[in-house]
C-alpha cells in the first residue's frame, strides 16, 4: 500500500466527528483497519511508520510479507484479537492494551494501543488505533507506576517520563519543542454526589482515555483526584486543549467543566516537577476570570508560585511567631441597626513579604492540607479574645469562624475547638461555625459527624457563600442550619432580576425557620432593600471594613451604630424568623415558659 504525504486516506473511510480534526494533527502513532478485510491497515500514518522504521506503508507491508500480525510479538497477538473482538461488538466503543511490537530492525518496541471503533463512510465497521510508545517512559514495573483506577501514570512515573522524553530529544536530531497541559475537572464532586462514586470513577477513566487519545505523544498521568498532566510537543496548545475539554464536557453532566493550563518546557535547567507547578498555578488563574477555562503560564504566574511556595513553606513559623493577625468585621442586626456580631478574618503580616491577603495564602495552605494550623491559630485568637473583653467588662459580641474541609480530614477539629473553649471557660453561644456551601456537598461523612457534634453541643452553624453552587436546593433539604450567608454574587449585576431572586432566597429562608446574612454589603441603598426583603444581617463595607477589633468596632459605632445587648438576641431571633412580608393581620407575643421545676 503506498501512501502520499500529501492524502488523507483515513478520510476516506471515517465520518466525519470528533475524532477526525485529532487523527489530522497529532504525531502519535495511528493506524487503522477494517475487520472485513482482516489485519490489513486502510491507513497508518508517519509518527507510526517513524515508530516502526519504515520509510512507507509500502515498506512496512514488505517487511512483514503481507501478515500484518508480525509486527506483534507472538505472545501478544491473541491479547490483541480479543480486545479487537471486543471492541467491534460495539460502535463508539474503545478499550486499550500494550503489546511489544517488532520493528524493521527486529528491535521491540512496548507500546499501548488504544482501539476504538467507527463506522466508514460506506458503512463499514472500522478500528482506529491510537499507540503511544511506552519504552520513552522506562515504565516496564507498570503495577507501581500506574495510577490503579485510571491506568495512567502516577504523578512521579510521570516526572521520570518527562526526563526521559527530554534527554531523548536533546540527543537525537529532533527539533521538537515539550509543554505541560494540567487539566483540573471543575464540580467533579456534584458527579459522585448526584450519580454515586461508581460513576464518578468511570467519568475519570473516561478521561483518562480521552486524554490519552488527544495527546498520544508522549503520556498521561492523573496527579491524584480530578487532575491530570499531559506532556505534548509545544505546538498549537490552546487548539488542541480546547477540543479535549469540549470531548470531556460532552460526556459530562452541565454543571461539571474542565479548566486547563499551559506551560512551556523551553529551560532544560527547570526539573519537570516545576514545570508541572508552573501548568498548575496557569490552570489556578483561570477561576480569577469569569468563563476562561484556557491560560499560558506568565512571569506573573512564577510570581504568584514562588508566593505560594514560601507560604506552603513557611506556615508553621508564621504560627509560631504571631505574624498571623486576625480581623474583624461587624455584623448588623437590619432590624436594630446595632452590633450583633463579627466574623473573624484572617490576614498574613509577614517581616519579608510584608501584608498577605486571604486570597495568596488560603487556597495553597488548603491544597496542601495546612489550612487547619492556619485556622486553629485564628479561633485560638478569637477566644482568648472573648475571654479577656468578659473579664474587662466590655460588651459580648458573638464572633464567628471559617472552618476549611481540610479541618475536618485533618484534625479533630470539635475536639480542638472544645478544649479551647474549655480552657478559657467561654460560652459555646459566643462562637459560630461557618462552613462553606461546598463542604456540605461532600461525601465525607466526617464532615457531618462533626458538625452534628458541634450543633448537638450548642454551637450555631453558619452556611457561607449559599448560592455561589450546584446544591443549593439540597442543603436546604437537608441540613439543618441557623443562618444561611447570602453569596452577594447575585447583587453585583443589580437588575430586577438579582433582586427578585435574593427577595425569593429571604422569603424561602424564613419559611423553613431560617436566618439570612447578607456579605459583601457596599451601598445604603443595597442595605435598604435588603432589609425591606426580610434580610435579618448584614455585612460589608458599608458599615467597616476588616479591621483588628477595637477599631472595626470604634469605626461602626462612629457610623451611629451601637451594641447589641447579648440577652437581646434569642428575642430579635425568634422575631426575625416571622415573615413580615404578608397582607393577613399579625399579632407578636413573646413570653417566657414558666418553670415546672420544684424549688
Amino acid at each position: 500500500m503506498s501512501m502520499n504525504r500529501n492524502s488523507n486516506p483515513l478520510r476516506e473511510y471515517l465520518l466525519e466527528g470528533p475524532l477526525e480534526p485529532i487523527l489530522n494533527s497529532i504525531p502519535g502513532g495511528v493506524f487503522a483497519f477494517a475487520p472485513e478485510k482482516g489485519f490489513v491497515p486502510v491507513f497508518v500514518n508517519r509518527p507510526f511508520l517513524e515508530m516502526m522504521g519504515a520509510e512507507s506503508a509500502e515498506m512496512l507491508r514488505e517487511s512483514v510479507k503481507g501478515d500484518y500480525w508480525q509486527m506483534m510479538h507472538p505472545d501478544d497477538v491473541e491479547t490483541a484479537k480479543a480486545v479487537y473482538a471486543r471492541v467491534s461488538r460495539v460502535v463508539g466503543d474503545q478499550d486499550h492494551f500494550e503489546c511489544r511490537l517488532v520493528t524493521q530492525s527486529g528491535r521491540i518496541r512496548l507500546v499501548r494501543i488504544i482501539a476504538q471503533a467507527q463506522i466508514d463512510r460506506k458503512g463499514r465497521l472500522l478500528l482506529v488505533n491510537f499507540v503511544v510508545d511506552l519504552g520513552m517512559q522506562n515504565i516496564l514495573d507498570a503495577k507501581s507506576h500506574m495510577d490503579a483506577q485510571t491506568g495512567l501514570l502516577k504523578m512521579h512515573a510521570f516526572f521520570s517520563l518527562m526526563t526521559n522524553a527530554r534527554r531523548q530529544i536533546e540527543s537525537g536530531s529532533e527539533d521538537r519543542q515539550l509543554a505541560v497541559l494540567f487539566f483540573d475537572v471543575i464540580n467533579f464532586r456534584q458527579i459522585n454526589l448526584h450519580y454515586g462514586v461508581a460513576a464518578g470513577d468511570d467519568f475519570l477513566n473516561a478521561i483518562g482515555k480521552i486524554l490519552q487519545m488527544a495527546f498520544p505523544e508522549f503520556g498521561t498521568a492523573r496527579f491524584g483526584g480530578d487532575q491530570f498532566a499531559v506532556l505534548v510537543d509545544n505546538r498549537d496548545l490552546e487548539e488542541r486543549a480546547n477540543h479535549a475539554r469540549t470531548m470531556i464536557c460532552q460526556i459530562a453532566p452541565s454543571s461539571v467543566d474542565c479548566s486547563v493550563g499551559a506551560c512551556a518546557w523551553d529551560d532544560a535547567a527547570i526539573n519537570p516537577e516545576e514545570v508541572c507547578n508552573r501548568a498548575k498555578l496557569a490552570c489556578d488563574e483561570n477561576r480569577k476570570h469569569v468563563n476562561t477555562f484556557f491560560s499560558f503560564y506568565t512571569q506573573e504566574s512564577g510570581k504568584a508560585l514562588k508566593i505560594a511556595e514560601y507560604v506552603a513553606s513557611h506556615v508553621d513559623e508564621a504560627v509560631e511567631k504571631g505574624w498571623i493577625q486576625v480581623y474583624y468585621q461587624p455584623i448588623i442586626r437590619a432590624i436594630s441597626n446595632q452590633i450583633c456580631g463579627m466574623e473573624a478574618l484572617v490576614r498574613w503580616i509577614d517581616p519579608r513579604k510584608g501584608f498577605l491577603f486571604p486570597d495568596v495564602f488560603i487556597n495553597v495552605l488548603e491544597e496542601t492540607q495546612q489550612i487547619w494550623k492556619l485556622d486553629l491559630c485564628v479561633i485560638r485568637q478569637v477566644i482568648e479574645g472573648i475571654a479577656e473583653r468578659e473579664k474587662q467588662g466590655a460588651p459580648d459580641i458573638h464572633i464567628s469562624v471559617n472552618l476549611s474541609r481540610v479541618d475536618f480530614l485533618c484534625c479533630d477539629i470539635f475536639g480542638e475547638i472544645e478544649a479551647m473553649i474549655q480552657a478559657y471557660d467561654v460560652s459555646r453561644g459566643m462562637l459560630h461555625i461557618e462552613v462553606t456551601e461546598s463542604i456540605l456537598t461532600s461525601s465525607e461523612t466526617k464532615i457531618f459527624q462533626a458538625l452534628d457534634r458541634f450543633r448537638d453541643a450548642g454551637y450555631e452553624i453558619w452556611i457561607d457563600d449559599f448560592g455561589s453552587g450546584y446544591s443549593t436546593l439540597n442543603l436546604l433539604k437537608d441540613y439543618d442550619f441557623d443562618v444561611l450567608k447570602l453569596d452577594m454574587g447575585f447583587l453585583r449585576k443589580d437588575t430586577p432580576r438579582s433582586r427578585e431572586i435574593v427577595s425569593s432566597v429571604i422569603a424561602m429562608d424564613k419559611k423553613i425557620g431560617g436566618l439570612t446574612l447578607a456579605e459583601g454589603v457596599e451601598t445604603e441603598e443595597q442595605a435598604n432593600f435588603l432589609k425591606k426583603s426580610g434580610c435579618d444581617f448584614l455585612q460589608g463595607y458599608y458599615f467597616s471594613k476588616p479591621m483588628p477589633y477595637d477599631k472595626a468596632l470604634r469605626n461602626c459605632m462612629e457610623k451611629g451604630a451601637t451594641v447589641e445587648n447579648v440577652e437581646q438576641k434569642p428575642y430579635y431571633d425568634a422575631v426575625q424568623q416571622v415573615n413580615f412580608m404578608t397582607d393577613l393581620p399579625l399579632m407578636l407575643m413573646y413570653g417566657k415558659e414558666a418553670s415546672n421545676r420544684k424549688q
